[in-house]
C-alpha cells in the first residue's frame, strides 16, 4: 500500500469565517485517515483555529507571513519587517516536510512564497466569487500560470474563473462541506419545535450591503403575519450601527440585534426560517447548515443559490428584480406549518446527500492522487 500524500496548508485563519471551516474540514479528514498534513497559520490570528488544530491533534507551524496592502500602510510595514523571519521559516518547513502538495487558501501565501514553492505541485481554493476588475485580473494572470488545480465552491465561481482565462481543466469544483460536528450536534436536536404563537425568521452572517440589507427592512414592513426577525453579525460597524437608527418605528420591537454568536447549533435551534437575500456569493454555506436543522430557507434567485435550492421544495427563491417576493414567500411559510415542515425535511436530505465532509474529501482525494 502506497503511504499517504503529504499536504502543506497555507490556511491564514486570522479568525474564524466560512472559509476557515471549509478548510478546517478538510484538513481535519485528511488527517484523521492517514495523510500527512501540516498546516501554516498566520502569527496574526486570534487564536480560534489554532484551538480547533490542537483539538483535532492536527500538526501546525505559526508563521507571520503578511501581505502588501495599499491601503493600509501599517500592516504593509509589519508585513515587511517579518518578512525574513517567515521566508526563512518556511524554506526549513519545505526542506524538512517535503510536501507532494501545497494548498493555499488565498493568493496571498503563494505570491510571498513563490520563489520558494515554485517547482511543488500548488492547489489554490477560491471561496470567493472575485471581481473582475484589475487587480484580480493581474493577480489570476499569474496565478493560472503557475498553479495546478484549482478548487471552487460553485459552477458560478467556476466560470467566473474562466472568465479569468484559467483553462477549465484545471477546476474541481468542491462544495463548502456541513462539518461533521454540526451534524452530529443536528441529530440531537429535537425535530418537533414547540408550537409557538410567533415564529422567528432570521438572518446571518455580515452586515454587509451585499447581503440585501439595504432593501430587507422595507420587505418585511410588508409581511402580514406576526413574527421575530433575529439578526446574527458582527452589528458595531458604522452601517450596522447606521441600519440601527433608521429602522421603521413598526419594526423595532419585532427585530433582534444579537451580534455574532459562535454557537451555530444555539442559532439554529433557534430559528423557524432563515432568509438569504444577498445581492451576490459564492456558494451559500447557511443554507446547507440550516437545511440540517429542518429550516425552509427563502434566498436570492442568484446563481450559486439555484445551483443549492430547489424552489419549492427545498426552498424558495425569490427574484432581485421583484423583492416583493419576499414578503409573499416569508407570509407563505409562516402561515402553513405543514409546508415549513416539509421543506425542512427535504432540505435536510438534499444536503446530506450532497454537502457531507466525507463526500467533499473523497473528491479532493481523488484530485491530488
Amino acid at each position: 500500500m502506497k503511504p499517504h500524500k503529504k499536504i502543506l496548508f497555507f490556511v491564514g485563519a486570522s479568525y474564524i469565517g466560512g472559509a476557515e471551516i471549509t478548510n478546517l474540514s478538510l484538513i481535519k479528514d485528511l488527517h484523521l485517515q492517514g495523510y500527512n498534513v501540516l498546516v501554516i497559520v498566520s502569527g496574526w490570528n486570534d487564536g480560534d483555529f489554532i484551538s480547533r488544530l490542537n483539538d483535532a491533534q492536527v500538526p501546525y507551524k505559526i508563521v507571520k507571513l503578511g501581505f502588501f496592502f495599499i491601503k493600509k500602510p501599517s500592516w504593509i510595514l509589519d508585513s515587511l519587517i517579518h518578512y525574513p523571519k517567515a521566508f526563512f521559516q518556511i524554506r526549513t518547513v519545505l526542506k524538512n516536510f517535503k510536501p507532494d502538495w501545497i494548498f493555499h487558501a488565498t493568493y496571498r501565501s503563494f505570491i510571498m512564497t513563490y520563489p520558494l514553492i515554485k517547482r511543488h505541485k500548488n492547489i489554490y481554493r477560491e471561496h470567493d466569487d472575485p471581481l473582475l476588475d484589475k487587480k484580480n485580473i493581474r493577480f489570476y494572470s499569474f496565478l493560472r500560470k503557475h498553479i495546478n488545480k484549482f478548487i471552487c465552491p460553485s459552477e458560478t465561481v467556476k466560470n467566473t474563473l474562466i472568465k479569468f482565462q484559467i483553462n477549465p481543466e484545471k477546476i474541481t469544483i468542491i462544495p463548502s462541506p456541513i462539518d461533521r460536528e454540526l451534524i452530529e450536534a443536528a441529530k440531537t436536536t429535537n425535530d418537533d419545535k414547540e408550537e409557538k404563537n410567533t415564529l422567528n425568521i432570521g438572518i446571518i452572517g455580515q452586515i454587509i450591503p451585499r447581503k440585501g440589507f439595504d432593501f430587507l427592512f422595507d420587505e418585511l414592513l410588508k409581511i402580514k403575519h406576526n413574527f421575530n426577525f433575529y439578526i446574527y453579525g458582527d452589528d458595531s460597524t458604522p452601517y450596522a450601527q447606521n441600519l440601527k437608527q433608521n429602522i421603521s418605528k413598526e419594526l423595532i420591537d419585532k427585530i433582534k440585534w444579537m451580534d455574532f454568536v459562535k454557537d451555530r447549533v444555539s442559532v439554529y435551534e433557534n430559528l423557524d426560517i432563515i432568509i438569504y437575500p444577498s445581492l451576490s456569493e459564492s456558494f451559500g454555506r447557511i443554507i446547507i447548515e440550516a437545511a440540517l436543522f429542518k429550516i425552509p430557507i427563502i434566498a436570492s434567485d442568484i446563481d450559486c443559490f439555484k445551483e443549492i435550492v430547489q424552489h419549492g421544495e427545498t426552498g424558495f427563491l425569490f427574484k432581485l428584480s421583484n423583492k416583493h417576493e419576499l414578503a409573499l414567500y416569508i407570509d407563505e411559510l409562516l402561515s402553513n406549518a405543514l409546508l415549513r415542515e416539509e421543506m425542512g425535511r427535504k432540505a435536510k436530505e438534499y444536503a446530506l446527500s450532497n454537502f457531507t465532509s466525507d463526500r467533499c474529501t473523497e473528491i479532493f482525494k481523488k484530485l491530488i492522487a
